[in-house]
């Protein structure tokens, strides 16, 4: 995108270049559930079964409350390639991803991906709205969950801060759907290889208990501490 400088008022000069400089840095906004997967996934998603992150593509904004109702996908895990370093932020908005899961592909150990500002993220995927498939970090700040598992990723280093809300249920509601049946009803909260609860950190949650599950952390790795978290 190019910038303007005549042709219009001050204000939208402003407003639009503004725009212009946020999406030349790697910033897309996205306002319902097929923007979302073509940011991610390119404009044929819906006939293939993944996808490539854009090297262009550094954070994607939700700007309204994003739903997967009508979303074109061809399987439930949908593979990302090329994760380096990716910020998904809902900006205080919800997103229901219904059964899709996204699992990301690093492109190295260094690849971060961080999930933060969700006024509420729901799934009824087994893995959670979004996953890494081999080691990398993933980051959660805040963020309020409802589905069958917050996050299935036992390779990855998981950083929590501020507020995490994350509730394993059998069934779940949003302005979307009415008691949606989730994938399963006794999984792991969390399931990962180092966890960090960074300074000032809440993190509450809670696990069904039908069943062989109820755990609700489990690591193959540390569990690290900031000063204060709770």
């Amino acid at each position: 995108m190019t910038k303007i400088f005549e042709g219009y008022s001050e204000t939208y000069l402003q407003g639009y270049n503004s725009v212009v400089d946020s999406f030349n840095s790697g910033s897309v906004y996205v306002s319902d559930g097929q923007q979302f997967a073509t940011s991610l996934l390119g404009n044929n998603h819906n006939i293939v079964n993944d996808g490539v992150v854009p090297n262009t593509v550094k954070v994607i904004n939700l700007v309204d409350d994003v739903d997967f109702t009508n979303v074109a996908y061809s399987q439930f895990i949908l593979v990302v390639n090329n994760l380096n370093n990716l910020t998904i932020d809902g900006q205080n908005h919800l997103m229901d991803t219904h059964g899709v899961s996204y699992r990301f592909v690093p492109t190295s150990s260094q690849s971060v991906l961080n999930i933060q500002n969700f006024q509420t993220l729901s799934t009824w995927n087994y893995f959670g709205s979004f996953q890494v498939n081999s080691t990398a970090t993933m980051k959660f700040m805040d963020v309020n969950f409802f589905g069958p598992q917050l996050l299935s990723s036992p390779s990855t280093n998981v950083i929590f801060e501020k507020n995490i809300n994350a509730i394993n249920t059998e069934r779940y509601s949003t302005p979307f759907t009415f008691q949606q049946v989730t994938q399963s009803d006794h999984e792991e909260n969390l399931e990962v290889s180092n966890l960090t609860l960074k300074e000032g950190a809440n993190y509450f949650a809670s696990t069904t208990k039908n069943g062989g599950g109820g755990t609700a952390v489990y690591m193959t790795g540390q569990l690290l501490l900031g000063k204060i978290p709770q």
